[in-house]
Parts: C-alpha cells; structure tokens; sequence
C-alpha cells in the first residue's frame, strides 16, 4: 500500500495544492495570521510522517535555550514531538496505517490532528524562539 499515493487522493479530494518532490509531499498550510510549511513522507513499515516548519530561525546562540522550551512542551504531548532541524522549530508527528480500508480517514485525521497541533502551539513556539518566558 503506497500511502502517498493515498495521501494523494486525500488532499485531491479537499482540493489543497501540493507538489511532489523525491517522494515528499510538500504544502503550505495557514491558519489566520499563521503560515508554515509541511512534508509527508513515509516508511517501509507503513508509517506516515508529518513534517511542520515553524517560519522562525534560531540561532546558535539561542538553540539550547529553544531546544530546552522544546522539550518541556514534548513532556505535555500523547503523540508527535518538538525538535529543531537546520535551524528551525519543528513539530513531527505519524501514524502507522495497516487497514487499506480504513486508510484515507487515518490520513485525513493525521492531517486534521497534526494541522491544529502545530497551530494551537503557535504562541509558545514563537515565545521560546524570540527569548520571551513561556507560560
């Protein structure tokens, strides 16, 4: 089963522009005033992997003040995790898919769940980029 080619379909079917590159899916996704970039990509073992770019660069001297906020923020999370990749805050998040019937709502609800984590996180992601205390 090739969930990107699931993937596919699914955000054919919601009419959300993509482009596919090296065997990524790549968008950009908004909510209000937030904007941020997403990958896809998936395993051999079925899992697919959601990828969201903050649009904040960190530099070196603030990246293990970030990383630490980071952390604190995974201890609060059921699923997916905070972490920094070249440069930027990124949130992670997958799901194992095995149902070839059940497949395109686990993807959908990956997208949805992913897609408002990384959006309810919005503030404090920018607070701990920016130095600012984090509540």
């Amino acid at each position: 089963m090739r969930l990107i080619e699931l993937l596919k379909e699914v955000l054919d079917s919601g009419n959300i522009k993509y482009c596919e590159q090296n065997g990524y899916i790549q968008l950009t996704l908004c909510s209000g005033l937030h904007k941020w970039n997403v990958s896809f990509s998936e395993d051999k073992e079925s899992f697919l992997k959601y990828y969201a770019r903050y649009p904040w660069h960190i530099d070196e001297g603030s990246q293990s003040r970030v990383l630490s906020e980071l952390n604190k923020m995974n201890t609060t999370l059921r699923a997916g995790c905070f972490m920094i990749c070249d440069g930027f805050p990124i949130f992670r998040y997958g799901v194992y898919i095995y149902d070839e019937f059940t497949a395109k709502e686990s993807i959908a609800d990956l997208f949805l769940t992913a897609a408002a984590r990384t959006d309810a996180s919005w503030e404090e992601i920018y607070q701990a980029v920016c130095g600012m205390e984090v509540s």
